[in-house]
C-alpha cells in the first residue's frame, strides 16, 4: 500500500513538473499559436462541411441536370432529325415524293425537276451555297439521267462546305448509267459524303415503284422518304455520342470555374482573416502537408481541381522546386498563385517561365517569425491576408 501511495506521489508530481516546465519553458507564443491553428482547423473543417453539403451538392445536381437533359436529347433525337434544316436536290424521282418529303421534313427546301442531269444539279448547288441557302445537311438524287465527268461528281462535294453532310441516294436503273459504284466510290474520298442505297433498299419491293421501275406512286413515296428519314437518324445518333461527350467535357470544364487552395500551417494560420471573402473556396490543408502529400493529391483530384489554385506551405512541407514543378505541370492550364516567404523560392519559381503562375511573395525579416522561426507572427498573417485578397480574388471577379 505504502508503494502505490509513493508511485502516486511521484506521478503526481512529475505532472506538476512537465505543466510547471511547459509554462515557464515553452514560448507564450507557440502555446498562442497552437491554440489558434486548432481554432482554424475547426473553422476550415466547419467550411469543408458547407462546401461539400451546398457546392458540391449544388454542381453534382447541375452535373445530373445535364445528363438528363442530353438524355431527353437522345431519346427525342427522331424529332429532331426531321426538324433539321435540309436541302433537297434532285430529278423526277425525287419530284414525286416532294409531297412526303415536306409533310417529313417541314423545315426542308426541295428543288427537284423532270429530266435534270448532274450538270444542271452542280448548277443549282451552287447557286443556292452562293445565295447563302445551302444548309447543312444536302440530299441529292441525281444520276438516273446519265452520268457526268470531268470530274462533275468531285465538284459537287467541292462546292459544299466541309461540315457540310452530303446524303446521296442511288438509282434503281444503274444498268442503264452505271453510276452507283462510282458514287461509292466518291463517298471513299470525302467524309462528308454518306451513300443511300435506295437500289439496294428497294430492291423486290415491286409496289414501290411504277412499271419503269424508277418513278414512285405513294406507297414508293412513302418507303423513299423513310429511307432518307433513317439515314439521317443513323447518322444523327452517331454523331450525338461525339456531341453529348463535347457537351458533358465543356459543362465540366465550366463546373471547373472557381477557387481551391492546397495548403499547411501557413494557410491555415491566416484563413480566419480571408474566410469570409471566399464562401464557396476548396481547400486541401494538412499541418502535416509535406511535398508527396501535396502531389498526389493534385494528380488525384485531376479535372476536379478548380481552375484557379492557391498554394500556400511554409518550409516544413519540404516542397522543393522540382515538386512545385510536378505540381504546375499537373495542373494544366489552371491559374496558379504561389505564396513565396523568400526570394529565392520566388527566383526559382520564376525561372520556370509558366504565364499562368504568379508569386505572391511576402517580404520578411526575422521578426516576422514566432519564437520557432517557423510560423508568422500576426503582423505577417495579416500583411499574408491581403496579399492573397489583393491577387487572388480580384483575378477572378
Amino acid at each position: 500500500m505504502k508503494k502505490v501511495v509513493i508511485l502516486s506521489i511521484v506521478l503526481v508530481l512529475s505532472i506538476v513538473l512537465v505543466y510547471v516546465g511547459y509554462c515557464f519553458l515553452y514560448p507564450k507564443d507557440l502555446k498562442e499559436l497552437n491554440t489558434h491553428l486548432e481554432e482554424n482547423n475547426k473553422l476550415i473543417k466547419d467550411h469543408q462541411d458547407i462546401y461539400n453539403n451546398i457546392y458540391l451538392a449544388k454542381e453534382k445536381k447541375e452535373y445530373d441536370q445535364k445528363v438528363e437533359e442530353l438524355n431527353n436529347k437522345e431519346n427525342n433525337l427522331g424529332d429532331t432529325v426531321k426538324n433539321l434544316e435540309i436541302t433537297f436536290v434532285g430529278d423526277s424521282v425525287m419530284l414525286g415524293a416532294v409531297r412526303e418529303i415536306g409533310k417529313t421534313f417541314p423545315n426542308s427546301y426541295s428543288d427537284a425537276l423532270t429530266s435534270r442531269s448532274l450538270y444542271n444539279g452542280l448548277s443549282i448547288v451552287q447557286e443556292l451555297k452562293a445565295g447563302g441557302n445551302l444548309a447543312k445537311y444536302v440530299v441529292i438524287n441525281l444520276g438516273a439521267n446519265g452520268d457526268c465527268y470531268n470530274g462533275c461528281k468531285e465538284k459537287f462535294m467541292e462546292s459544299m462546305d466541309k461540315d457540310t453532310q452530303v446524303f446521296w441516294l442511288t438509282v434503281t436503273d444503274d444498268y442503264k448509267v452505271n453510276i452507283n459504284g462510282k458514287l461509292k466510290s466518291l463517298a471513299e474520298e470525302y467524309d462528308n459524303l454518306h451513300i443511300i442505297d435506295w437500289e439496294t433498299l428497294s430492291l423486290g419491293h415491286e409496289d414501290y415503284f411504277y412499271a419503269d421501275g424508277i418513278h414512285l406512286p405513294y406507297t414508293g413515296q412513302v418507303a423513299y422518304t423513310e429511307v432518307i428519314y433513317n439515314a439521317l437518324l443513323d447518322y444523327y445518333k452517331s454523331e450525338f455520342g461525339k456531341i453529348r461527350e463535347q457537351e458533358l467535357n465543356e459543362f465540366v470544364l465550366s463546373q471547373r470555374n472557381g477557387l481551391e487552395v492546397y495548403g499547411n500551417d501557413l494557410f491555415i494560420n491566416v484563413f480566419d482573416l480571408i474566410k469570409d471573402d471566399y464562401p464557396d473556396m476548396k481547400i486541401t490543408s494538412d499541418s502535416k502537408y509535406k511535398a508527396k502529400d501535396v502531389i498526389n493529391d493534385v494528380k488525384n483530384n485531376g479535372d476536379k481541381v478548380k481552375s484557379n489554385v492557391l498554394l500556400a506551405f511554409d518550409s516544413s512541407s519540404n516542397l522543393k522546386i522540382q515538386d512545385y514543378q510536378s505540381i504546375i505541370d499537373s495542373l494544366g492550364d489552371r491559374k496558379i498563385y504561389i505564396v513565396s516567404l523568400n526570394s529565392d523560392l520566388t527566383k526559382d519559381i520564376n525561372g520556370l517561365g509558366k504565364d499562368n503562375v504568379k508569386v505572391l511573395e511576402l517580404a520578411l525579416d526575422e521578426k516576422s517569425y514566432l519564437s520557432d522561426k517557423k510560423h508568422l507572427g500576426s503582423d505577417a498573417n495579416k500583411e499574408l491576408a491581403k496579399l492573397i485578397k489583393d491577387n487572388f480574388k480580384i483575378e477572378n471577379k
